[in-house]
């Protein structure tokens, strides 16, 4: 399944509560039925058109914010490398990742 807008979430669900079925929603949007069946799934489940899966797979061990803190480390001088940012500031973490996360 594709990602579909809330904008055409809320069309479909209005099309559904006016009593069409799954086909004729799917023709005049012009998406598979199954989507269609599947977002209704979804929004009854949630109520909200904004509805998005929580991402999957292990969280990141630096965050964004500490990725900044790094990389002011890094440009006032306070740190010359990543391994001087992971001694004083993230221990439990390696200078890979740090150098990695500032880096991306």
């Amino acid at each position: 399944m594709v990602y579909t807008s809330p904008s055409k979430v809320s069309r479909i669900v209005d099309r559904q509560r006016q009593g069409q079925s799954h086909n004729e929603i799917a023709k005049s949007i012009g998406i598979h039925r199954t989507t269609v069946f599947w977002i209704l799934k979804w929004f009854k489940k949630s109520g909200n058109n904004y509805h998005i899966n929580p991402k999957t797979g292990h969280p990141y061990k630096m965050e964004i914010r500490e990725c900044q803190i790094a990389a002011q480390m890094l440009s006032r001088v306070e740190a010359a490398n990543a391994a001087e940012v992971q001694k004083k500031a993230f221990p439990d973490v390696s200078t890979c990742l740090i150098h990695r996360r500032l880096k991306e």
